[in-house]
């Protein structure tokens, strides 16, 4: 069934997925951050220089508490000013704004909007509980078996993938079409 514009309607909850997600990331990771706080040490590192050697503590509590406020409330936090934002914008700055906030097409770029704001939400609760692991790893293991969990060969690794790309990267210098063959030179 079509609208009178021609477009199909919009499903009143067409993000539903994005949001089941979205909840039960947060559900997942305030299950994560309470259960592996369990046997804090009383002094948490929580900043680290260059090196990896901390330079800032605070008590286990109130790590905690920071902690479940970040990775919680952040991304909710995100998910909710994004929603209220797009949900009712009528004015968008983006390429090509004039067909998708064509009236016909504005319910739909303004519920593509809302649910990459959901999706982003979930990408910040994941990294924040990134952050929480990295941070727990720190102050509850010696710092040598954290490097010789992989920390290095991760670090080598992406390093190896950079010079990888960099290499598949570079530019053709040269293209001659001649009637009969065509020769590509690249530069190495």
């Amino acid at each position: 069934m079509t609208g009178a514009s021609g477009a199909l309607p919009m499903a009143p909850y067409s993000h539903r997925i994005a949001w089941i997600v979205f909840v039960g990331l947060l559900l997942l990771a305030a299950l994560l951050i309470v259960q592996s706080s369990n046997g804090l040490p009383a002094r948490m590192a929580v900043h680290f220089d260059a090196a990896g050697n901390p330079n800032s503590f605070m008590p286990a509590n109130r790590y905690l508490r920071l902690t479940l406020l970040f990775a919680l409330g952040l991304p909710i936090a995100l998910v909710g000013i994004m929603t209220a934002v797009f949900s009712r914008a009528i004015d968008f700055k983006l390429p090509n704004r004039d067909y998708w906030l064509a009236p016909e097409r504005l319910a739909r770029t303004r519920s593509v909007l809302v649910r990459h704001g959901i999706w982003a939400g979930s990408l910040l609760t994941g990294f924040m509980c990134f952050m929480h692991w990295l941070v727990l790893a720190h102050s509850l293991y010696p710092r040598a078996a954290i490097r010789s969990n992989g920390f290095d060969d991760i670090q080598s690794t992406l390093g190896d993938l950079g010079r990888n790309i960099i290499a598949a990267a570079k530019p053709i210098t040269a293209v001659a079409i001649q009637p009969s063959t065509v020769s590509v030179r690249l530069a190495v």
